[in-house]
C-alpha cells in the first residue's frame, strides 16, 4: 500500500507542475522574450539534471568516437529550430 501512496503523491506533484506551467510561462512571456525564456529554461533544467546525475553518480562522458556523431546531432537540432 505504501508504493501506492507514493505513486499518487508523485502523480499530484506533477499535475501540479504541468497544471502551472501555462500560467507561469505566460507571466514570463511578460518579461522575457520568448527565445530567452526557451533558454533560461533548457538552462534551468541542464544544470538540475547534471546535479542529478552527479549526485546519484551516473554522469559520465561520452568516449571519444562518440563526439562527433554527438556534435552532427546538436548541430541539426539547433538549426532545425530556427
Amino acid at each position: 500500500m505504501h508504493d501506492h501512496n507514493k505513486s499518487y503523491s508523485l502523480l499530484y506533484l506533477v499535475i501540479i507542475i504541468w497544471g502551472t506551467n501555462w500560467p507561469l510561462t505566460k507571466i514570463a512571456l511578460s518579461y522575457f522574450p520568448p527565445f530567452s525564456l526557451a533558454m533560461l529554461r533548457m538552462l534551468i533544467a541542464s544544470i538540475l539534471l547534471f546535479i542529478y546525475l552527479l549526485l546519484t553518480q551516473q554522469f559520465s562522458f561520452p568516449s571519444k568516437k562518440n563526439i562527433p556523431i554527438l556534435l552532427t546531432i546538436s548541430v541539426f537540432q539547433l538549426t532545425g529550430f530556427i
